[in-house]
C-alpha cells in the first residue's frame, strides 16, 4: 500500500535534499528475506582491549580518533574527569564501536575509526597524555586527585594507576567486508543518542573513497566564498546537507550517464526505482571499488559541485520560484530540480544560462505538474528529466 504524505510531510523529508527516512512509493517495499541473507556476511567481532592498549593503539594512530564523519570533542572538562574518576571507581564502561580499515598493501596494519565512543576514547588518551587535569565534579577522589594530571597522581599512587592501566573495555569491530547496505543500517542504529550523525556523515564514514574525499575538500573550499553564503542555511551547514547535496549531484550525474551508456537514446536515471537514498549509496560504494568501470572524471567534482551551488543560490534566493511553490501548494521543488538539472552540467555551467533554463521551466505547466503528487517516484524523476533534456537541446 502505498504511503500518503501531505505537503507537510514533503516539506519536512525534502529539507534534507533527500528522504532522511525511506518512504515507499507506488506500493514497493523491502524485500526481507534478501536483506535478512545479506546479514550473513556482516561481522562484528568482539576484542577487550586495556586501557594501555587503547592509549598505545591511539599514539600510533591505529584508533583514529578523527575521521572526518565523527563530531568534534564536545564533553567538558568536567565531564571528562568524572568519566577519569569512574574508570578509577572501576565502573563498567559501556563498549566502543570501531569499523575496520584494511590497507590497500597487505603487509600493512590494520586501522580503525571510531564509530560510538569517540568521547570516552578521547579523554582517555588525554588523560595519560598528560593534556587533561582532572578538575571540578570528582566525587570519589577530590580530596586526592583534584587538579592532577596522569603524572601527578602516578608519582604519589602508582598503584592505583597500574590498576587502571590494566583495566579492559570492550570493544566491537564492524568488519571493512560487510555490506554497505547492512553496514549503512548498523552505523545508523548505533546513531541512536543525543547527538545523531548526519546522512552525510554516516556515507562519510560507510563509503570513504578518494571520491568522498574530493567532495568533502571542494564543499569546503565553496563554501567559504562569500558568493554562496545563503545558498545553505546555518542549520543545512550544522546538518552537513551541503555536503549530502553535492554526494546527491554526483549520484544523478553518473546514473544518468550509465543510463546512456546502455542506451544513447535514453533519457533517464539507472536504478533509481523511486529510492533516491539507496541509488546515491550504490553510486557512493561504487567508487570505492576500484575495479567497477566509473563514469565521473574526478576532476569534474568541482565543475558538480560549483553548478550545485549555483543552482541551490538561484531557487533558494529568488522569491519567484519559492512564490510558484507557495501558490501552487506544491511540495518544496529546489531538490528535485538541481536532481534533473545536473547531469547536464556542462551544457549549463554559465549562471545566465541557469537563470534561463530556470524561467523555462518555472513556466512549464507540465514540468510543475511532476510535483503535484508522488514527486519522487520513478515516472515523475524521469519525466522532469525529459522535460529538462528538451529545454535544453530543442
Amino acid at each position: 500500500m502505498a504511503v500518503n504524505l501531505t505537503n507537510d510531510d514533503l516539506e519536512e523529508n525534502l529539507v534534507n535534499a533527500e528522504n532522511d527516512i525511506d518512504i515507499i512509493f507506488d506500493g514497493e517495499t523491502y524485500e526481507y528475506k534478501e536483506k535478512r541473507k545479506k546479514l550473513e556476511d556482516l561481522k562484528i567481532q568482539k576484542h577487550s582491549w586495556s586501557l594501555s592498549e587503547i592509549y598505545q593503539k591511539i599514539k600510533a594512530d591505529t584508533v583514529n580518533l578523527a575521521p572526518i564523519y565523527q563530531r568534534e570533542e564536545v564533553w567538558s572538562a568536567q565531564t571528562q574527569a568524572q568519566f577519569i574518576e569512574s574508570l578509577f571507581i572501576g565502573i563498567m564502561i559501556p563498549p566502543v564501536y570501531l569499523a575496520e580499515i584494511r590497507p590497500k598493501n597487505p603487509l600493512e596494519s590494520i586501522k580503525y575509526e571510531v564509530v560510538d565512543g569517540k568521547q570516552r576514547l578521547i579523554s582517555i588518551f588525554k588523560f595519560f597524555k598528560n593534556e587533561l587535569k582532572l578538575s571540578n565534579g570528582l566525587q570519589y577522589y577530590g580530596d586526592i586527585f583534584l587538579n592532577s594530571t596522569y603524572s601527578d597522581i602516578e608519582a604519589k599512587y602508582p598503584e592505583e594507576i597500574e590498576r587502571v592501566l590494566s583495566s579492559v573495555i570492550d570493544l566491537y569491530v564492524i568488519a571493512q567486508n560487510a555490506d554497505p547496505e547492512i553496514k549503512y543500517d548498523v552505523f545508523a542504529r548505533l546513531n541512536q543518542g543525543n547527538i545523531k550523525l548526519t546522512q552525510a556523515e554516516l556515507r562519510k564514514a560507510i563509503y570513504a573513497s578518494e571520491l568522498t574525499n574530493i567532495i568533502y575538500r571542494e564543499v569546503d573550499k565553496i563554501d567559504t566564498n562569500p558568493e554562496f553564503e545563503k545558498a545553505f542555511t546555518k542549520t543545512d551547514r550544522n546538518r552537513f546537507r551541503h555536503l549530502n547535496r553535492v554526494y546527491q549531484s554526483v549520484a544523478y550525474v553518473e546514473q544518468y550517464r550509465v543510463a546512456q551508456e546502455e542506451n544513447k537514446d535514453s533519457i533517464m536515471f539507472a536504478d533509481y526505482n523511486s529510492r533516491p537514498r539507496d541509488m546515491i549509496n550504490l553510486v557512493l560504494q561504487k567508487y570505492q571499488s576500484s575495479d567497477t568501470k566509473k563514469l565521473i572524471n574526478i576532476d569534474d567534482i568541482s565543475k558538480i559541485t560549483l553548478i550545485t551551488y549555483q543552482l541551490k543560490k538561484e531557487l533558494h534566493e529568488n522569491p519567484v520560484y519559492r512564490e510558484i511553490e507557495s501558490e501552487n501548494e506544491l511540495p518544496r521543488t529546489t531538490e528535485f530540480s538541481i536532481d534533473c538539472l545536473i547531469p547536464f552540467y556542462s551544457e549549463i555551467s554559465n549562471p545566465t544560462c541557469q537563470k534561463q533554463i530556470l524561467e523555462k521551466l518555472y513556466d512549464n505547466q507540465d514540468y510543475l505538474k511532476t510535483f503535484e503528487r508522488s514527486p519522487s517516484t520513478t515516472s515523475m524523476v524521469n519525466k522532469r528529466l525529459g522535460i529538462v533534456y528538451n529545454e535544453i537541446f530543442e
